[in-house]
């Protein structure tokens, strides 16, 4: 697991020199429920990672979501939809609800490629969070 100035350090590399791609992966169960940003996802009240879309804001980078597809078996395809050409021109949260959302659709459409067996749901919102949606 990277610290968070690690993290700073990588996307202060990634902002300085020849274009890359960082790819961030999005918990559904982070640790802190108090820093979580608190939306409706698959029906249900979810803390999502915020960490993301933090970092692009600071950094005015473009976001995209990947949708890896399985054509047949054996077989996997990746699908790129730019969400965002520059993140600092959002509204709080706009890159974390559009991700989700996305990221919904995609389950909803191939439910049995996304893993259930992990305990997503295990944190409560707590009640001074408020709930984006």
């Amino acid at each position: 697991m990277f610290s968070i100035a690690k993290i700073k350090e990588l996307m202060k590399d990634v902002v300085n020199t020849e274009p890359t791609i960082t790819i961030f992966g999005s918990d559904q169960s982070p640790r802190k429920s108090q820093k979580a940003f608190w939306m409706t996802f698959l029906n249900q009240e979810t803390g999502v990672q915020f960490g993301a879309e933090k970092m692009a804001v600071e950094n005015q980078l473009p976001v995209a979501y990947a949708e890896i597809l399985k054509p047949k078996r054996g077989y996997y395809e990746v699908k790129y939809s730019i969400l965002f050409e520059d993140a600092s021109k959002t509204e709080y949260g706009d890159v974390t609800k559009a991700h989700t959302r996305m990221l919904e659709e995609t389950i909803q459409r191939a439910p049995a490629h996304w893993l259930w067996s992990h305990r997503r749901w295990k944190h409560q919102r707590p009640e001074e969070m408020p709930l984006h949606n």
